[in-house]
């Protein structure tokens, strides 16, 4: 069942300070047993009704050092991750074959971060972080020109090539989204912040995309929320994201955001909840992990319809993912730094696809954009 939510009940325990002494008792003790807390006592969480395991496809080993955070993939299904430690991109095949390295560092003063996008002209776009500047490429790597902006968490590109980008909350004035031109000239800021009494910039940290229908989907890294947002920045809608593994996750940020208002130290202990955000077809796709990989396909009325997962007897630790179709079958592909630097490509057959019961997604009445 879908349930509205007010947004006092959101963060709630944010503005409940507690007494020194019991925060230091407690951090000994939750530190240590973090696992049990995100453990059931069966020891597993059971699969949802509409669970489907990915099916491994390949691997793509990083070679040379090298390592990436961030990945897209183009219509074709040829995939750019981005090494942000030395500014260079790795492109590959749509079946993992090592195409190119595209040399960036030294084009700029700057250092690379962020995503590399290919905007409807196939032009190579990458935020520099030291610069302040969206830098634009061809795909022989030859800088092209450059878009002055803040500091980033995020950012994406619509059909007609306008910008929508996730600048860093340094208050709570500060918009969600800034919504730029095809030439790079800011048009507008739009939606509202999580409201906290500390770590706005951490605490609002969040990915975000663009579906072909237009609207920007806005995920929130260490909070279970997604909100849909229009072209013209007004707020259409905002879940709630849940499932077990998620409210167990969501607890544990909630009670560390309150503790950290006496106690500074608590407030690194949150843990991430959505590590990204993709639309794909008519559907979103939200990126989790742990104590399993978990990729939820939502639609845009906050229905989760498929559920896909895949779990390790190692540590994984995803960085990014990406989503696309090649030759009717959807494939995804999830950059990890853990085992090893790579990107694992997984593969689902629509067939497999069961009819899913109600979401474990609730729509919940907030502030306005």
């Amino acid at each position: 069942m879908r349930r509205k939510i007010g947004f006092a009940g959101l963060v709630a325990l944010a503005f409940f300070p507690l007494s020194r002494a019991a925060t230091e008792a407690q951090v000994k003790t939750e530190v240590r047993n973090l696992t049990e807390l995100l453990m059931p006592a069966g020891g597993t969480y059971p699969l949802p009704a509409n669970a489907v395991e990915l099916e491994p496809l390949f691997t793509i080993p990083f070679a040379n050092g090298d390592s990436a955070s961030r990945i897209k993939v183009d219509a074709g299904g040829h995939i750019y991750a981005l090494d942000e430690r030395t500014g260079v991109v790795l492109a590959f095949g749509p079946a993992g074959e090592f195409l190119r390295r595209l040399e960036t560092r030294g084009k700029s003063a700057g250092k690379p971060t962020n995503p590399p996008l290919l905007n409807p002209e196939e032009t190579l776009i990458l935020q520099d972080i030291e610069a302040r500047d969206l830098v634009f490429y061809d795909l022989a790597g030859r800088r092209l020109r450059k878009t002055p902006v803040p500091a980033l968490h995020d950012f994406a590109l619509d059909r007609e090539g306008r910008l929508f980008t996730a600048p860093y909350v340094r208050d709570k004035s500060n918009p969600v989204i800034e919504a730029h031109g095809p030439n790079g000239k800011k048009i507008r800021g739009f939606g509202q912040a999580l409201a906290f009494s500390h770590s706005l910039g951490t605490l609002n940290a969040r990915r975000i995309d663009v579906l072909p229908t237009g609207e920007i989907a806005v995920a929130f890294v260490y909070l279970p929320v997604l909100r849909l947002y229009s072209g013209h920045g007004d707020l259409l809608v905002e879940y709630a994201v849940e499932s077990d593994i998620i409210k167990a996750k969501e607890a544990i940020n909630l009670k560390a955001i309150g503790e950290g208002i006496a106690d500074p130290a608590r407030r690194g202990l949150c843990v991430k909840i959505l590590y990204g955000v993709r639309a794909f077809g008519e559907s979103i796709f939200l990126l989790s992990n742990y104590p399993r990989l978990e990729i939820l396909e939502m639609d845009k009325g906050g229905k989760v319809v498929a559920t896909y997962w895949k779990d390790f007897d190692e540590v994984m630790m995803p960085e990014d993912f990406a989503v696309t179709e090649v030759d009717g079958a959807r494939l995804f592909f999830v950059l990890r730094s853990l085992p090893a630097h790579g990107i694992d490509a997984y593969a689902i057959a629509p067939k497999k696809l069961r009819d899913p019961p109600e979401p474990p997604v609730r729509q919940r009445s907030g502030p306005g954009a």
